[in-house]
């Protein structure tokens, strides 16, 4: 469009690459590859492996959206305060030290279908930061729901917003409910169709079968008949010429 706009029909229709410099290129996704393989080739595998994701109750995010908008109405809002949350992450992992001294990192951060993004992190620890034992280990991820009387906002925090619920019958609503009951009527649907078509297809075979014996009764009898007719008929004027005879 550039080009017609510009007036130069050379240029249109040719196909242009766009660089590494340009983000979330081809070319762009390919070095940054590069250079991820290139970091764990030359200092070693990843230590530590940190998801972060868009959480839309943000107060941030609730606070700015009108009363009928969701944080998926707004990526621009959404995008804005995750990458602020982002960058405040990265600035404890690698100022503050939060898991120790971090040797190299990388990060990518994506998209899921409904447009909040989330972000994976590998970090590369010195020597004297890799988590070695349970026991390092355990100061870093933790498995537990936190005792609220010791840490209730970490406690509220953890089952409001990492804790799976109940599903099946305790629960309605839930998405693998919903997933199951959705396969069961497609699963359902298929049998009595393929059910249906097999009755109609035997009742078609059938129907033909019939019309088929019928139609060869019919001409058997036919057949029969018109040979009787025959023979009758041979009979007949065989009479009439010993008739013949005999006048004469």
């Amino acid at each position: 469009m550039d080009a017609v706009q510009a007036g130069d029909v050379n240029d249109v229709g040719v196909k242009v690459i766009l660089p590494s410099t340009f983000y979330g290129s081809p070319r762009f996704y390919s070095e940054a590859f590069q250079d991820a393989m290139a970091i764990v080739r030359h200092l070693g595998k990843p230590d530590i492996f940190i998801t972060s994701i868009c959480n839309p109750t943000w107060p941030e995010i609730i606070s700015a959206l009108n009363s009928q908008e969701q944080a998926c109405d707004r990526p621009d809002l959404s995008c804005r305060i995750f990458k602020q949350k982002f960058d405040s992450l990265m600035d404890g992992i690698l100022k503050s030290k939060i898991f120790g001294s971090v040797k190299a990192h990388t990060a990518i951060l994506e998209f899921q279908k409904r447009g909040l993004p989330h972000a994976h992190i590998l970090l590369i620890m010195v020597t004297d930061s890799r988590p070695r034992t349970t026991e390092t280990i355990d100061t870093i991820v933790n498995a537990e729901i936190p005792d609220q009387d010791i840490n209730s906002k970490l406690h509220e925090m953890i089952t409001n917003q990492n804790v799976h619920g109940p599903c099946g019958n305790v629960n309605r609503k839930s998405p693998l409910v919903v997933v199951v009951v959705v396969v069961v009527v497609v699963v359902v649907v298929v049998v009595v169709v393929v059910v249906v078509v097999v009755v109609v297809v035997e009742v078609v075979v059938v129907v033909l079968l019939v019309i088929l014996i019928a139609a060869v009764v019919v001409v058997v009898v036919v057949v029969v008949v018109v040979v009787v007719v025959l023979v009758v008929l041979l009979l007949i004027m065989m009479l009439l010429l010993l008739l013949l005879l005999f006048l004469f």
